[in-house]
This record gives structure tokens, C-alpha cells and sequence, in this order.
């Protein structure tokens, strides 16, 4: 009888690595995707994409829109609009989602947009009234 030698085994394999996380709202409660967002540590449009959902999940939750359009403002002026704009959507008296709109309007260039958003703050008077002003 002749002895067989058993095929080589396939050479290790490292698993892939596990994709990015993304937000998955399905079956998620809004503080299930907030403490996500919170948690999440990876590049910046992740996190944008994750907090957006939770936006989409708790369109009224203006105070955290206000938080992160200051937080990314300078830095991302574009996504910062976009924030400010569901905050004040959420709030209209949210003076300092208008000011956020207003600066983030302004480091764009956006003269018009500017403006709509700084009359309304100006027009809510206040402490964000007066850092609106300071941005003419």
C-alpha cells in the first residue's frame, strides 16, 4: 500500500479588516445613535455620517447641532452651515445656531447667506447678538 501525503494546507490568512463603522439608525433609538457618535473615534466623515443620522433620528435636538457646528466650524465651514441650518430649522430662536450660520457663511464667502443669518441673530438680541455683531 502506498501512503498518500495529505494536500499543504493553505497558507494563513490574516481576516479582513472590519469596515469603517457607519451610523445604522435601523432599530436604533436616538440615544442609542447619540452614545455611538460620542464612541466613535474614527476619520471625520464617519463621524459626520453618524451624526447625521442621529440628526435625522432627533431633528430637534438643536443644542447638540450647536455643539458640533462650533466644534467643525473652522475647520469644515461647509458641514458647519449644514448643522447650524437643522439647528435654527429646529429652533428659530436659537440665536446661537444663527450665529454659527452667520460665521460659517461668512468664512465661505457667502455674502447673502450671511447676512439673512446675521439679521436674525442681531434681531434676537442677547449675548449672540453681540458676538454677530463683531463678525461685520
Amino acid at each position: 500500500s502506498t501512503a498518500t501525503t495529505p494536500p499543504p494546507a493553505p497558507p494563513p490568512t490574516e481576516p479582513a479588516p472590519a469596515p469603517p463603522p457607519t451610523a445604522n439608525p435601523t432599530g436604533q433609538t436616538p440615544a442609542q445613535l447619540l452614545a455611538a457618535v460620542r464612541a466613535y473615534h474614527g476619520p471625520y466623515a464617519g463621524m459626520m455620517t453618524a451624526y447625521n443620522a442621529y440628526f435625522d433620528a432627533a431633528p430637534n435636538d438643536w443644542q447638540t447641532m450647536n455643539s458640533l457646528a462650533e466644534r467643525i466650524a473652522e475647520a469644515h465651514p461647509a458641514d458647519a452651515e449644514s448643522v447650524a441650518r437643522r439647528a435654527v430649522t429646529a429652533n428659530p430662536n436659537n440665536a446661537r445656531g444663527w450665529f454659527l450660520l452667520a460665521f460659517s457663511r461668512k468664512v465661505q464667502g457667502n455674502r447673502a447667506g450671511f447676512r439673512e443669518a446675521h439679521g436674525r441673530c442681531i434681531a434676537l438680541g442677547g449675548q449672540w447678538a453681540a458676538e454677530c455683531r463683531a463678525l461685520e
